[in-house]
């Protein structure tokens, strides 16, 4: 009885293991393969803002929107060289909820694609400055193609005509909790308004 119990416990361990890693490796696709076609972090996720109430932030100058909880703010900055930046952060109001916690924040930078590269060319090239030893998928983002980086904390994305780059990226410094659902509802619900 005691070898049939471990046999079945084995057996079903098996089984286990093998489900996760299918799952795994069904969604993330590395970049390089040509077989992928799926949208990854599209096809798991709930809708955006589906239990929680947001708002909805338009940028009138690059003509796209997204949605956001109310429980954050979006503070949006200029800087020098056609860039644009925004930072999507808890307000201090529900910073303070959270006794001996804090949180990181959600940057959007939307920058001149004046090389005329891909979101994967770009994520690929000098300039992106990522880790190389984390994997890149193949995703979309409102029907446009984009590159995600594995546990989908960042995403690169062109708009439909172009001529501007979207990084959409997690800033959590050392010992804050990063904004994992919050960035999901910002990626499932960011649109591009215009027509280009």
């Amino acid at each position: 009885m005691n070898n049939q119990l471990k046999l079945v416990l084995g057996m079903l361990t098996i089984l286990i293991i093998f489900a996760f890693g299918y799952e795994y490796f069904r969604k993330e696709t590395p970049i390089d393969s040509q077989e992928n076609t799926a949208a990854l972090g599209t096809l798991d996720y709930e809708p955006p803002c589906y239990q929680i109430k947001c708002k909805t932030f338009h940028i009138d100058d690059f003509d796209f929107s997204f949605q956001y909880p109310e429980y954050m703010e979006v503070i949006p900055a200029f800087f020098p060289e056609d860039n644009f930046r925004i930072a999507i952060a808890y307000t201090e109001e529900e910073a303070n909820k959270y006794k001996n916690q804090s949180f990181g924040m959600i940057i959007i930078s939307v920058g001149e694609n004046d090389e005329n590269q891909t979101a994967v060319e770009w994520m690929g090239g000098p300039y992106s400055g990522r880790d190389t030893s984390k994997k890149y998928f193949l995703t979309e983002v409102d029907g446009q193609e984009a590159v995600q980086e594995q546990g989908g904390m960042w995403t690169v994305v062109n708009t439909p005509d172009n001529q501007w780059r979207l990084s959409i990226a997690d800033l959590t410094t050392e010992g804050k909790n990063p904004p994992f659902s919050e960035m999901r509802i910002i990626i499932n619900s960011l649109k591009f308004t215009n027509d280009f």
